[in-house]
């Protein structure tokens, strides 16, 4: 057992949403969010499994304050994507503000950040926050 058991037995059977992403004012602002929260759902815990099967508990520790620091933050349609680094590793952080009838902030993408899919977001996002590099 981890010193974050709650996160690590959610994380073996995972089912509504964690409330996970503490979002710092800068990116609060940077997406429209109305709440300093973004849920992790079940859904997208279930799906890196599939997609993403390098995504670990200690990557999803790391959602915790990723926020802090932020690389960048682009707008691609409703999503913004965070781009940060923690402990030497890059990640993309996909969020949807205000979802839904309760108006949540919804995290709908969480990778290891590959140079190609960067570059991807680079060619289709409009940068927020941040610099490309």
């Amino acid at each position: 057992m981890t010193s974050y058991p709650i996160l690590e037995d959610w994380l073996a059977s995972p089912s509504g949403g964690m409330p996970i992403l503490r979002l710092s004012v800068l990116i609060r602002n940077a997406i429209g969010s109305r709440f300093s929260v973004a849920m992790l759902p079940a859904w997208l815990v279930m799906k890196n499994r599939e997609s993403h099967p390098e995504i670990e508990f200690e990557d999803y520790l790391k959602l915790c304050s990723i926020s802090d620091k932020p690389d960048a933050i682009a707008q691609i349609n409703t999503n913004s994507v965070v781009i940060a680094k923690s402990d030497g590793a890059s990640y993309l952080v996909t969020i949807e503000a205000n979802v839904g009838e309760e108006q949540e902030t919804v995290i709908t993408g969480f990778q290891k950040a590959a140079l190609l899919t960067k570059l991807k977001i680079r060619l289709t996002g409009k940068l927020i926050y941040g610099s490309w590099e």
